[in-house]
């Protein structure tokens, strides 16, 4: 989730068109939504209705938060008066709860932004955001598993290597951009196609 986090960040700052860049986010989270609950927790077509099973927690993919991210980046990119500024934050904090991540990841995507070219300020906020998470969801569900959010600092050495440059082939490049697009839905969707045929066990 990090890395991805990062990517927005830069990508606002390097795209031709973010309203074009904001609409493939949402299209690929829509895709991603499929695949998510089809893998965590499909027990039929309606299970792809949000909140259809009671629950509020876990009902898309992270995806979901990564293009609210980019939403919140162009409102404190914008001239829009603080208070405005604030008050859509909250919202885009209650939209982006019930997804994977939570609200953690359009946070994440403005401190990673707002403090762009400080790499020890970005992965301090990084650690912050997911101390404040990981409490979250052990109150909330009850598990030392929420834990394992804390294993996010091996990215930490990645995100160190980033020099801010394209790579040199544009051919590489339109393909990793793709690529990574459609990687998150598509692996999702394997993994759960093998596991509802009990080639592989979750858990």
């Amino acid at each position: 989730m990090p890395i991805m986090c990062f990517f927005i960040a830069e990508g606002y700052c390097h795209t031709r068109n973010w309203r074009k860049y904001l609409g493939r986010l949402f299209c690929f989270a829509l895709l991603a939504h499929f695949a998510y609950v089809y893998l965590f927790s499909y027990q039929g077509p309606l299970s792809f209705i949000p909140f259809i099973n009671g629950k509020w927690q876990s009902q898309t993919s992270v995806l979901w938060g990564l293009a609210w991210g980019l939403v919140l980046i162009r409102i404190y990119d914008s001239q829009w008066k603080l208070w405005l500024k604030l008050l859509a934050t909250a919202v885009i904090i209650v939209i982006t709860l019930p997804a994977d991540w939570m609200c953690a990841t359009p946070l994440l995507i403005l401190a990673f932004w707002k403090n762009r070219g400080h790499f020890a300020l970005q992965m301090l906020w990084l650690m912050l955001i997911n101390v404040v998470l990981t409490t979250v969801q052990i109150i909330i569900e009850h598990s030392v598993l929420a834990m394992i959010n804390f294993m996010v600092i091996l990215c930490l050495p990645i995100l160190w290597q980033y020099n801010g440059q394209r790579g040199r082939s544009p051919q590489v490049n339109a393909f990793l951009k793709w690529f990574f697009y459609l990687y998150y839905p598509l692996h999702l969707l394997v993994i759960g196609i093998l596991f509802h045929n009990g080639i592989f066990v979750i858990g």
